[in-house]
């Protein structure tokens, strides 16, 4: 399987800036308004295209512009460093100092009720992309999570939130060091999905990668290891 199109040099070296009052009047369609410690995302129409605000503009002020505007700021790098890259939603303008506007990929999270729409080259394509991603010197570390996987009518994958993500603003040797150190998480979390919504019972490769990843998973402090005999 091709891995996914990518060109180093495509990603723009200036993020465009939109000043905020240029989406007051639009309507916001709340994707995720759960919590005023974290950043919450909307859905928007502009001139008929779709894109998703990601804002922190509701935290409080101190935490608004300490922590929220480092981690949009963060986020944004991301964004910038994975570039061109096909399955990943593109970075169209920060706005202001409190959001970020991103295009909108059409899609379902990973469920039971997606899977008709998962494709025999489905986790293939996802698998090429999360190396893509590896390549850039960028870990996601939240693949574990369903929602973070979208699935395109077409069967095509798509990687969204890169929150957590960590490398974008490391020179590449250090990427790549990072990469090995925590690239494990990514690959597990593309086992588990893979195991839960992907056709057939897994074979042998595919378990002693999970015992792989779980080995490291021992040493991870903050989750718990699966344990493959379940699957």
């Amino acid at each position: 399987m091709a891995a996914p199109a990518e060109n180093p040099g495509s990603a723009p070296d200036k993020v465009p800036q939109w000043d905020p009052s240029r989406l007051e009047s639009l309507e916001r369609t709340w994707i995720r308004r759960r919590s005023r410690r974290k950043a919450n995302l909307a859905l928007l129409e502009v001139r008929g295209k779709k894109y998703v605000l990601k804002t922190v503009e509701e935290m409080p002020w101190i935490l608004r512009v300490t922590l929220g505007r480092w981690l949009l700021a963060r986020e944004i790098a991301t964004y910038r460093k994975l570039g061109d890259l096909e399955g990943i939603p593109r970075l169209i303008a920060r706005v202001g100092k409190d959001a970020f506007l991103l295009s909108f990929e059409e899609g379902l999270p990973l469920r039971k009720e997606t899977k008709p729409h998962i494709k025999e080259h489905s986790f293939e394509r996802l698998s090429a992309l999360v190396d893509a991603i590896h390549r850039r010197g960028v870990v996601h570390l939240d693949l574990g999570q369903r929602k973070n996987i979208l699935v395109r009518p077409d069967g095509t994958p798509v990687i969204v939130d890169f929150g957590s993500a960590m490398g974008a603003r490391l020179p590449r040797p250090l990427g790549r060091i990072l990469v090995f150190l925590l690239g494990w998480i990514d690959r597990r979390g593309l086992l588990m999905q893979r195991l839960r919504y992907g056709d057939g019972l897994p074979d042998e490769a595919t378990r002693k990668a999970l015992r792989r990843a779980n080995f490291w998973r021992k040493l991870w402090i903050f989750n718990r290891p699966s344990n493959p005999r379940r699957f």
